[in-house]
C-alpha cells in the first residue's frame, strides 16, 4: 500500500509541532522526512541498517529519530502519567495501557505468514496509552502466530512477565481500599494475571 502525498502531508501537520526542535538545535531532517523514514521502518519491519541505506541517513541519526518519534521510555513516572489519563478519560484507575494485536496483510510470502483468515500477514502488537498513542510495539511476527504467542515472545511481553517495565507499585485507589496493582487491559485472547485485566 502506498501512502498518498495528501495523507503524508496530513501526518506531517499533525506530528510536526511535537517534532520541531529549538532554533539553537536545528533539525537535520525535515518533518516530512522524519515521518516517511519512521513509517517505512515500522511498516517494513526492516532493520535500521536497511532504512539507513534506503534513505541515505546515518545509523545514529535513524536510531535517534525512532527514539524521538516512536518510543516511550518505560519509567514509573511515565506509567503514572498514563494511569492518571486513563482514570480521567476512561474511568479506569491504575490502568497503564491497552494491548492488542493486528494482522497486517500483504502479498503471498510463504506458509509461515499464512493465517486463519486465509491470507498472508505479519503481526503488529501494540500497547497504547489513553489517547491511542503507541507506548510499546512489536512488529514482524508471522501471521500464523496467535496473540498470546506473539506477546510471550516479544521483548514487551518478556519484560511484563519479568516485572521489568517499571510499573508503579500497587496502591489504594481510595482511603479504605486495599492496594491494587497497576495493569494493562486486553481482550480474552490474553492471560489474566496481576498486570493484565481482560473481560
Amino acid at each position: 500500500m502506498r501512502l498518498s502525498s495528501s495523507t503524508s502531508e496530513n501526518l506531517s501537520t499533525i506530528v510536526g509541532p511535537s517534532l520541531q526542535r529549538s532554533p539553537s538545535k536545528p533539525d537535520i531532517l525535515s518533518v516530512g522526512e522524519i515521518v516517511a523514514d519512521t513509517l517505512r521502518c515500522l511498516a517494513s519491519g526492516k532493520s535500521m541498517v536497511d532504512i539507513m541505506f534506503n534513505f541515505r541517513i546515518g545509523k545514529s541519526t535513524i536510531s535517534k529519530l525512532l527514539l524521538i518519534v516512536v518510543l516511550f521510555k518505560p519509567s514509573t513516572d511515565g506509567w503514572l502519567k498514563i494511569a492518571n489519563e486513563f482514570e480521567a478519560k476512561w474511568q479506569m484507575p491504575q490502568c497503564v495501557g491497552a494491548l492488542d494485536g493486528k494482522r497486517i496483510a500483504f502479498a503471498r510470502s510463504g506458509s509461515v505468514n499464512f493465517n486463519h483468515k486465509v491470507s498472508h500477514s505479519t503481526i503488529l502488537m501494540a500497547l497504547c496509552d489513553a489517547n491511542y498513542n503507541f507506548t510499546c510495539v512489536n512488529i514482524g511476527m508471522p501471521g500464523g502466530c496467535n496473540d498470546v504467542g506473539v506477546f510471550k515472545a516479544s521483548k514487551m511481553g518478556k519484560k511484563m512477565l519479568n516485572n521489568t517495565l517499571h510499573f508503579p507499585k500497587a496502591s489504594a485507589i481510595s482511603k479504605n481500599n486495599i492496594n491494587i496493582p497497576y495493569y494493562i487491559v486486553a481482550d480474552e485472547a490474553f492471560p489474566f494475571n496481576t498486570y493484565m485485566m481482560r473481560p
